[in-house]
């Protein structure tokens, strides 16, 4: 018969492992996101060519902080319109 203390710590045991793991996975993916993010920063940063007017883009967030910023894509995209001009192809 199995005592109930064993079968105690066996689940805490499973538990533990599971959190172990996903804290790792949670963790690598972050570092990677983190990494990602930067150095995409860093590239279109030194890449952005200064004749051309427009908000510096950020990599994988996109306008994403202008938009909340500015409370919604109409405020954000009327801000660029005052500060950069009319967009045209």
């Amino acid at each position: 018969m199995v005592a109930w203390s064993q079968i105690s710590t066996y689940a805490v045991d499973i538990v533990s492992g599971v959190n172990t793991q996903l804290s790792v996975h949670v963790s690598t993916i972050a570092l990677a996101t983190v990494s990602a993010v930067l150095t995409g920063y860093l590239l279109t940063r030194s890449s952005k060519s200064s004749d051309l007017p427009g908000p510096i883009p950020i990599p994988v967030l996109g306008s994403i902080p202008g938009i909340v910023w500015h409370g919604g894509i109409e405020p954000y995209m009327d801000a660029m319109r005052a500060k950069y001009g009319d967009v045209s192809t």
